[in-house]
């Protein structure tokens, strides 16, 4: 998650530069939001990124407790096939 922070910062800064040169603005106007980019947009990336990762975690561990999806399901079908 903080490859895809940095990868999403520095393409705003790529996108700021061109607007730069489109608007003619200020080098201090540019590198202010250059700053805000990094601090913020980074940071929000890797905070949701966690947090998608964390309900992702929670929720593969509720199926693997609940025997629900995947190759629990399958086990318990064969298992009852057997029983009769």
């Amino acid at each position: 998650m903080v490859v895809v922070g940095v990868v999403t910062s520095l393409a705003t800064t790529g996108v700021l530069a061109v607007l730069r040169w489109m608007l003619h603005w200020p080098w201090r106007t540019v590198l202010t939001w250059v700053f805000y980019v990094f601090a913020f947009g980074g940071f929000g990336v890797i905070m949701i990124g966690g947090g998608a990762w964390w309900c992702w975690d929670v929720w593969q561990d509720w199926r693997r407790k609940n025997g629900t999806g995947g190759r629990a399901a399958e086990r318990r079908e064969r298992a009852r096939r057997q029983r009769g």
